[in-house]
């Protein structure tokens, strides 16, 4: 792995936590309330088609209580953070490895901390 890749692996996570936290937040009212009788429909690579119904998420949204909306949001924003952190440490890790700097990364004073998280 390359530092360009190594920085560019980074910008997507940076990109994929930012996206996620403005995509909750974009979404109107109205849209949550046209999408609950619809499915989510999900395509994998051998073809295979997914549909999760939207009733559930879009009743939660809609609700804007502490548990609801505001429960689901603060969960899904602390997966975001968890998963910012986690993706960020494996992938400088992984290049660290790749280029003989481990003990350098190693040696920094919240590595066992980023290690645990």
């Amino acid at each position: 792995m390359t530092k360009a890749e190594l920085l560019g692996s980074l910008l997507n996570i940076r990109n994929n936590f930012l996206f996620g936290n403005l995509a909750t937040r974009i979404i109107p009212e109205q849209k949550w309330m046209e999408i609950s009788t619809q499915n989510a429909k999900f395509k994998r690579s051998d073809q295979t088609l997914l549909e999760v119904p939207l009733r559930d998420i879009s009743h939660i949204m809609l609700n804007k209580t502490r548990n609801g909306r505001e429960l689901m949001l603060s969960e899904f924003e602390s997966s975001l953070m968890r998963s910012i952190l986690r993706e960020s440490h494996e992938i400088i890790l992984k290049y660290c490895d790749e280029t003989n700097q481990f003990p350098v990364y190693k040696a920094q004073q919240w590595f066992q901390f980023m290690r645990i998280i």
